[in-house]
């Protein structure tokens, strides 16, 4: 019999690594302490798992990484508190009867990776350890041995470092069970497909709905580790989608600072913005735009190398949003109108606002209320709109504006504003919706910028056919996407492969070599059926129960 040894850090072949079970945590912040009276007695402390490593996973890899089991969100302690989506908990995929595997969790600095341990079993591999010398203690006898290399004498899992030396005997490593025969199972890393936490991460995410009219107290939202634990995903790769926006973090928002937590206030929480919030901002953003001396600056413009200050434009959309507050256009459903016990001032005259005295609505322009609006909520609408040169998920100095996504704000703006329920005439919404726009030269949004933000249907009228236009943003539909799609065929009865794409394709994970068509509509034909084609190609229906 002849084996092959090799270093880890070489990448030639692969390597069946052999680990003391007491070596793993069961989470990255977990660690043991263990007794050593007790380890000397723990048979289960001295047991070895075999772990195929691939020549892909290194030695200081395999050093910042740990082992995560089973998690849910109610491992976190202030879940109780949260105020968003109590549907259940995305399930993990495949049989439900088969255990759910172990994950190996790579997380460095600069890289991380997710790896699920597949248990393989084999019949014709029989792994025997030979005896081998380990550090024993100075005073001490090999029925000792066990509980120093168990515990260090500071409690921790490290392994002690002894004078002596003593023979730990031959062990078989990997065998089945309860099984007779010699068959053996090792443990092999899989590596999981990119963005495979999205929809777990869309979830933890809609536990926690920030309102602006309605700042919360207190722990709100998760941690980029916890959301780390709840996904079952290294903290890299959570980072990478709030800080890229995709994989299940595209609405996601940095919960601005609460001064009353207690704790680390410079670690960062997220959740989502709620869809009233976003409305109302977004009106401020598009008012800011249209209203303000800013010089705006648009990418893709020579004339516009230097950028808008964006500090300016926050305090412009400050401005906009209490204006619109002022206005009764923001209602507060939760807040009744203030009582006046000021003796002059026996009722409210017609030009106070509904919502504030004089007295109060100056307080909250000077920031002591606490519904001034948060930088973190205003660059959440924003990010999409402008460009930045930043590298990191902070908010930047300098911005230019993108004309498209502006475009689309626009869009928004006329359907929130209009009294039209029953949807806009093609020529009519285009004439308002470049009134909307900021000025800009050479510039006219296309229709088919409404993809994702309204739905249209042909008419008959005495001059032909004409389109009308019904506001159906994305934003609004449910994140589960069987809800989802009931919501879709509630406010059509028809829908094209192509009309659904920019509602469904966000459930879409993968590398740039998927098919998004294709998962699109594996993922329609779950709830719809196909009927005869017709033109503009073939229409799903919903199938009936």
């Amino acid at each position: 019999m002849s084996s092959n040894i090799r270093h880890l850090d070489d990448s030639a072949s692969e390597t069946l690594l052999t680990l003391p079970r007491s070596d793993f945590p069961k989470s990255k912040k977990e660690t043991h302490h263990v007794q050593p009276a007790d380890a000397a007695t723990n048979e289960d402390e001295d047991r070895l798992l075999l772990v195929r490593v691939p020549p892909s996973l290194s030695l200081s890899q395999l050093q910042s990484s740990y082992i995560l089991g089973e998690t849910c969100s109610s491992d976190i302690p202030h879940t109780a508190t949260a105020n968003g989506q109590t549907y259940e908990e995305p399930a993990v995929e495949g049989n439900i009867h088969v255990p759910i595997p172990t994950r190996l969790i790579v997380d460095g600095n600069d890289e991380g990776k997710t790896l699920e341990l597949m248990r393989v079993e084999t019949s014709n591999t029989y792994i025997l350890v030979p005896p081998v010398p380990v550090d024993s203690s100075s005073n001490g006898s090999a029925a000792t041995t066990g509980s120093n290399e168990a515990a260090a004498a500071d409690g921790s899992n490290k392994r002690q470092k002894t004078d002596k030396l003593t023979t730990m005997p031959a062990r078989s490593v990997g065998l089945v069970p309860g099984e007779e025969s010699p068959a053996c199972f090792f443990l092999e890393p899989v590596a999981l497909h990119k963005g495979h936490y999205a929809s777990k991460l869309r979830w933890a995410l809609s536990r926690w709905v920030y309102d602006p009219l309605d700042p919360p107290n207190g722990v709100f939202g998760y941690t980029l580790s916890e959301l780390g634990h709840i996904c079952r995903t290294s903290e890299y790769e959570i980072g990478y989608a709030l800080k890229n926006g995709v994989f299940g973090a595209e609405d996601a928002l940095v919960i601005p600072a609460d001064e009353t937590e207690s704790g680390n206030g410079d670690e960062k929480r997220y959740g989502i913005l709620s869809e009233e919030g976003r409305q109302t901002v977004s009106m401020a953003i598009l008012s800011a735009l249209l209203e303000s001396d800013v010089n705006l600056a648009w990418h893709g413009d020579s004339t516009s190398q230097e950028g808008m200050d964006l500090s300016l434009i926050m305090k412009e959309v400050r401005t906009q949003w209490h204006n619109l507050e002022e206005d009764g256009v923001i209602q507060r459903e939760s807040e009744e109108a203030p009582v006046l016990t000021d003796s002059k001032h026996e009722q409210v005259g017609e030009s106070q606002s509904q919502f504030f005295t004089p007295a109060e609505f100056h307080k909250l322009k000077s920031g002591s209320n606490k519904s001034v609006l948060a930088d973190e909520v205003i660059w959440n609408c924003l990010r999409s709109l402008v460009h930045t040169n930043n590298d990191d998920d902070g908010i930047p100095e300098s911005v230019w504006l993108m004309p498209d996504q502006v475009a689309k704000l626009a869009a928004h703006n006329v359907f929130l504003r209009s009294s039209h329920s029953d949807g806009w005439k093609e020529d009519d919404f285009m004439e308002s919706w470049n009134m909307c726009m900021p000025s800009i030269s050479k510039y006219e949004p296309s229709l088919t910028l409404l993809e994702g933000i309204a739905v249209s249907e042909k008419k008959a009228g005495e001059n032909g056919e004409y389109k009308m236009w019904r506001y159906f943003p994305e934003a609004s539909l449910s994140l589960v996407p069987e809800l989802r799609m009931k919501s879709m065929f509630a406010m059509c009865s028809e829908w094209t492969l192509e009309d659904a794409l920019p509602y469904l394709s966000k459930f879409v994970v993968g590398d740039t070599s998927v098919d998004i068509e294709s998962e699109v509509k594996s993922l329609l034909e779950k709830c719809a059926r196909c009927s005869a084609e017709r033109n503009g190609g073939p229409k799903y229906v919903l199938l009936s129960k």
